[in-house]
């Protein structure tokens, strides 16, 4: 299952553009299945004063297949523009298009839900985690967000995960812009994931 995971994407054309369009083919011509990070939820609130906001557009969706894209990573600093309702808008409308989408959710268990995709009897997993130090609004037992970046959440969510799958990826957004070099403390997390079982 050839897998290409891409960086930050936001869709704000009202339809394809050109490079997109030849992007998506290539894709599909070397059957490649892509995973990128979302960062943007559906309308859902106003801007306050100085505040950046970033929306999908509504017609984001075919966008979206054009470019063979079936999994999408929600555990980012944008998830939460648009509130709870801008989250689930845009869940509702992933689901519909049966792209997977992992890291948010209505409630931390669901932000911390393993998703799964299978071919030909195998199984990759698929997990994500934000960096509340980077605006990553958290998800709790009540209250919809991302799922967390908590060394221990991280690390037992992937020993749960990992006897499920034949191969478990895990997201995460985190560090500054611009920086050269990870920090230490992600370093060691990154190290710790590995060992925990992620691939």
């Amino acid at each position: 299952m050839p897998l290409l995971f891409l960086g930050d994407y936001l869709c704000d054309y009202d339809e394809c553009p050109p490079d997109l369009e030849h992007l998506g083919q290539h894709f599909r011509q070397n059957d490649d299945r892509v995973v990128l990070n979302l960062e943007g939820s559906l309308k859902g609130r106003k801007p306050g004063n100085g505040e950046v906001i970033l929306y999908q557009s509504e017609t984001f969706a075919p966008v979206l297949k054009r470019l063979n894209t079936v999994a999408v990573c929600l555990a980012n600093n944008h998830t939460m523009d648009g509130g709870g309702d801008g989250l689930s808008r845009l869940i509702s409308m992933l689901d519909e298009l049966q792209v997977i989408h992992v890291g948010a959710g209505t409630d931390l268990a669901a932000a911390t839900q393993l998703r799964v995709l299978s071919e030909a009897g195998k199984r990759v997993g698929l997990l994500a985690f934000g960096w509340g130090v980077e605006d990553c609004i958290a998800a709790t037992s009540g209250r919809p967000g991302v799922a967390p970046l908590d060394d221990k959440l991280v690390l037992k969510t992937i020993r749960q995960s990992r006897p499920l799958v034949d191969c478990l990826v895990v997201s995460f957004h985190w560090g500054y812009e611009y920086e050269l070099l990870p920090l230490p403390v992600h370093r060691q997390l990154a190290h710790g994931a590995i060992e925990a079982g992620a691939d």
